[in-house]
């Protein structure tokens, strides 16, 4: 059981399928990392699945969605390279801690890991360094993300677009309940496996439920980078906005209430169900309707330009 259990928590990083990576076919070269194909069409999965939740007004197309993938994959290669340049780190405690808790959370000790890498033939510093690596390009991606800010001029104008017209329009074809939530997000992805991520929201829900701050867990452990800036808050949604699954549990809690652990195709999320409205939408929920678009297409933008400038200053080829 202990090696079962240690297997599924190291496998989760890049490197340990390096072989099995150079093996697989190479889709984008950037600068001196490789991104394969079975990265590249996992992330076009999940894309794909994302933003078929938003109405179609704004609804990118498909080549439109497979530039942003691109250039999301290559600032993944090249966020640690920049976050050096721009002062971040993660020290070797913060490394050394996200290690114990890995080797917690599987029921082991680090020693444990460690002799289970040996007997695995793996680098135990390669390993930690991998760790390091992801650990700062969550720093800096929710860094780049925190610095978007929206004035009460700009939403005026926003409110008053075409754009947000035909999104309007589309919320008010259904007068259903309204919804204002927060959630936890942890992704499945290479690097965190469906098992180690279901562990991982199951921990947080029971430090929820022990008497930590929902909010203070969402800014820190959340993988969604524009929510957990705003402490989880998703704001007011309609159904047919978000996941299936989300909403199945959404719109069953009661005012205040925290859901069990929900699986979508985005990973597990905790929900907390803050207040709920039935019937028109007001101008107050529209507004914050608009707020909840509006931050989100700013955030895109944001990052979008960020990474296009880095990405330009290197080389790249594109096999795809």
């Amino acid at each position: 059981m202990m090696k079962r259990l240690l297997f599924i928590a190291l496998t989760a990083f890049s490197g340990f399928s390096y072989a099995q990576q150079q093996l697989d076919q190479i889709a984008i070269i950037v600068d001196t990392e490789v991104i394969t194909q079975k990265e590249w069409q996992s992330a076009m999965r999940q894309a794909r699945a994302e933003v078929g939740t938003m109405p179609s007004s704004i609804r990118p197309t498909d080549e439109r969605l497979k530039e942003e993938v691109f250039l999301m994959l290559a600032a993944e290669k090249l966020q640690h390279k920049y976050a050096k340049e721009v002062g971040m780190s993660v020290s070797d405690a913060q490394v050394d801690a996200a290690i114990k808790d890995i080797a917690d959370r599987n029921g082991a000790t680090v020693a444990d890991l460690k002799a289970y890498m040996a007997y695995m033939g793996m680098n135990f510093n390669a390993y930690r360094e991998d760790i390091r690596r992801q650990m700062l390009s969550a720093m800096l991606r929710n860094e780049v993300v925190r610095d978007v800010k929206i004035n009460e001029a700009e939403l005026d104008v926003y409110m008053n677009s075409k754009e947000f017209k035909d999104i309007q329009r589309e919320l008010l074809k259904d007068n259903t309940a309204q919804y204002k939530v927060k959630h936890i997000l942890i992704k499945i992805s290479p690097s965190l496996s469906d098992e180690q991520a279901r562990i991982q929201i199951n921990r947080l829900r029971e430090r929820i439920a022990g008497g930590e701050s929902f909010d203070d867990l969402a800014s820190a452990q959340s993988h969604d980078p524009i929510s957990a800036a705003r402490k989880g808050e998703l704001g007011w949604v309609t159904r047919g906005q978000l996941a299936p699954e989300f909403e199945r549990t959404m719109v069953r809690l009661n005012k205040g209430e925290l859901s069990q652990p929900v699986k979508t195709v985005f990973g597990y999320h905790l929900i907390l169900l803050e207040d709920q409205k039935n019937g028109v939408v007001d101008e107050e929920m529209m507004r914050n309707i608009a707020r909840e678009y509006y931050f989100k297409k700013k955030a895109m933008q944001t990052f979008t330009l960020w990474v296009e400038e880095r990405v330009a200053d290197v080389y790249i080829e594109r096999r795809i």
